[in-house]
């Protein structure tokens, strides 16, 4: 299982289909330290782990916190 930590949803599809894994379920969560805005910030299952081919990853990309948040 590649790290897609950091990755845009679509660099993430392509290491997977890369491979031989799918990617699944996209959640959109607040980053609210702007860190990974519109990229990975986590998937399941982890960097390192041993699957099937043909599972499919689900991640979770940042996405800005509502005003009046501000990132830095």
């Amino acid at each position: 299982m590649p790290s897609l930590t950091g990755d845009t949803v679509a660099t993430a599809g392509t290491a997977l289909k890369a491979a031989g894994l799918v990617l699944g379920t996209v959640t959109n969560v607040v980053d609210p330290t702007c860190g990974h805005i519109g990229k990975v910030m986590s998937q399941s299952p982890v960097a390192g782990t041993r699957v099937n081919i043909g599972t499919a990853v689900a991640v979770r990309v940042g996405t800005r916190p509502a005003p009046p948040a501000v990132c830095q």
